[in-house]
């Protein structure tokens, strides 16, 4: 994990790997690793839209910039409710307490394909008598 430092302390910021139901790919995620960046990441990953979130614990952000400067305002929404008290819902996963443990599913390693073999040289054609005479005669 790559460690970065800040003037208020240290503090690590780990990679969550979930594979995407959608495409099949895997998804990572840059953050803290609470409970909340943990659901989110596994509801986005199911297919889940971050608006939908919002709806659903009647948080309302503000939709500019891009789709990740959106999902990062609501997770601190997210965050802020948690930590006053109000239980959130994140897709199937109910959330009282940041610690709270949010299980993600395991992945599994890809078996990489064997490297293609080298494709042979190709055997150069021999020229006749009459081509070689045919390219002197065009030049």
């Amino acid at each position: 994990m790559p460690k970065v430092r800040l003037k208020t302390g240290d503090y690590d910021y780990g990679i969550i790997r979930i594979r995407d139901k959608e495409t099949g790919k895997i998804r990572m995620s840059r953050g803290n690793g609470d409970a909340v960046h943990r659901a989110m990441a596994l509801f986005v990953a199911n297919g889940g839209k971050p608006t939908d979130l919002a709806k659903a614990n009647d948080v309302k952000v503000k939709k500019g910039g891009n789709d990740g400067m959106f999902r990062m305002n609501l997770g601190v929404a997210l965050r802020g409710l948690v930590r006053n008290g109000t239980k959130v819902k994140i897709g199937s996963v109910s959330i009282s307490d940041l610690k709270q443990k949010v299980e993600l599913p395991k992945i599994e390693p890809t078996v990489r394909a064997k490297p293609a073999k080298k494709a042979k040289k190709a055997k150069r054609a021999r020229r006749t008598a009459s081509t070689e005479a045919s390219a002197s005669a065009a030049a």
